[in-house]
C-alpha cells in the first residue's frame, strides 16, 4: 500500500498547478477557467493539510514549529516584495489581505498567516471529543462567512483563517472516517465514480457568478452564495483527492510531482512575477491561449523547482525549514 504522503503531495502539486493557471490572467479567460479554479483551489490546500493532521497538544513547542514553518517565511517573503519602511512593516504585521496589498507586497502571502491560525485552531478543536469537534468545525465555518467586511481586513486573515480551519478539519475527518470506505477490491470503480461526480458538481460554480468577471476569493471570504460555494468547494476537494489517488495508484511515487507538492511555498512566493514575464513575452508572440497556459505553467514549475533546490540548500528559512 502506498504511503499516504505520496498522494497528499500530489494533491498539493495539483492545487499549485491550478494556482498558476488561475493567476495566468492573460490566457485563462476562456471557458471560465479562472472562475472554476478559484471556486475551490485554496480550500484544497487546507483540506490536504487536514489529511495528514494528527491529534497533538497545542503547546509552546507546537506553536514555535508552526511559527518557523509559516510565519517566518511570511515575514521574509513579505519584506522581499515590499519596500522596507515602518509603515509597511506594520501592514505586514497586521497580516490581512488588504494590509499586505497596502504594503505593496505579494498578496498570495495571506495563505501563510491563514494557514498558521487555521492549523493552530484546528489542532485545538481536535482536542475536544469527536462530536464537539464537528460542531466546532461548523461553527467556525459559519462565523467565517458571517463576519462583516472591514476596510483594513481582519488581523492575520482571521476571517479566512476560520474558514481554513474548517477545511483542515474536513480533511482530517475525511481521512479518518470516509476515505477508508473506498479502499476495497472495487476501488477503481469507486475512484472513477467519485472523480466524475465530484468534477460535475464543481461545474455548479457558474450558478455562483454575480457577473462574467466575478470569482470566489477566499483571501477575503468573498464566496457569493454560501450554499453553492460550500458544495462546490467541498466537491472540488474531493475531485482533487481522487485525482491524486488515481495517479498514486496507477504510477506510484512520481518524484517530480512529489517534489512540487513538497515545495508549494516557494512556488506560491515566486510564481506571480514569473507569470508577468511570460505575459510580456506572449504579448509580443502570437500563439494560442492554451499553448500560453501550457508553456507558462511548465516554465514556472521548472524555474520554481530549481529555485526550491537553491533555497532549500542556502536559505531554507524561506521555505519554512
Amino acid at each position: 500500500m502506498l504511503k499516504r504522503k505520496d498522494y497528499v503531495d500530489y494533491i498539493k502539486a495539483i492545487a499549485i498547478i491550478l494556482v498558476i493557471i488561475g493567476h495566468t490572467n492573460f490566457a485563462n479567460s476562456h471557458f471560465y477557467i479562472k472562475q472554476w479554479i478559484y471556486a475551490f483551489h485554496m480550500p484544497v490546500f487546507f483540506f490536504a493539510t487536514g489529511l495528514v493532521m494528527k491529534k497533538v497538544t497545542v503547546d509552546k513547542d507546537f506553536i514555535a514549529n508552526k511559527l518557523e514553518r509559516l510565519i517566518i517565511p511570511y515575514l521574509l517573503w513579505g519584506l522581499v516584495y515590499s519596500t522596507f519602511s515602518v509603515k509597511n512593516c506594520v501592514f505586514l504585521l497586521w497580516g490581512s489581505y488588504e494590509s499586505i496589498t497596502r504594503a505593496g507586497s505579494l498578496t498570495s502571502l495571506w495563505f501563510l498567516v491563514a494557514m498558521f491560525i487555521g492549523v493552530v485552531l484546528a489542532t485545538w478543536i481536535l482536542s475536544l471529543n469527536k462530536y464537539l469537534s464537528v460542531i466546532a468545525m461548523l461553527i467556525v465555518y459559519i462565523v467565517s462567512i458571517a463576519l462583516p467586511d472591514i476596510s483594513v481586513g481582519y488581523p492575520w486573515c482571521l476571517n479566512s483563517a476560520l474558514m481554513a480551519s474548517a477545511f483542515i478539519l474536513l480533511g482530517f475527518f475525511f481521512e479518518q472516517y470516509i476515505a477508508g470506505l473506498f479502499e476495497n477490491s472495487h476501488y477503481k470503480v469507486s475512484y472513477a465514480v467519485m472523480l466524475c461526480v465530484s468534477f460535475c458538481t464543481t461545474l455548479l460554480f457558474k450558478l455562483n457568478m454575480e457577473n462574467s468577471d466575478w470569482y470566489v476569493l477566499m483571501a477575503k471570504v468573498q464566496v457569493g452564495n454560501p450554499l453553492i460555494f460550500t458544495i462546490v468547494s467541498v466537491m472540488g476537494c474531493v475531485f482533487v483527492y481522487f485525482l491524486a489517488k488515481i495517479i498514486s495508484k496507477a504510477f506510484g511515487t512520481i518524484k517530480p510531482l512529489s517534489f512540487i507538492g513538497k515545495n508549494t511555498l516557494v512556488i506560491f512566493a515566486i510564481q506571480k512575477p514569473i507569470i508577468a514575464i511570460f505575459g510580456n513575452v506572449f504579448a509580443r508572440v502570437g500563439i494560442q491561449w492554451y499553448l500560453q497556459l501550457l508553456v507558462t505553467c511548465v516554465g514556472i514549475l521548472i524555474i520554481s523547482c530549481i529555485a526550491s533546490m537553491v533555497i532549500n540548500r542556502y536559505i531554507p528559512a524561506l521555505n519554512g525549514r
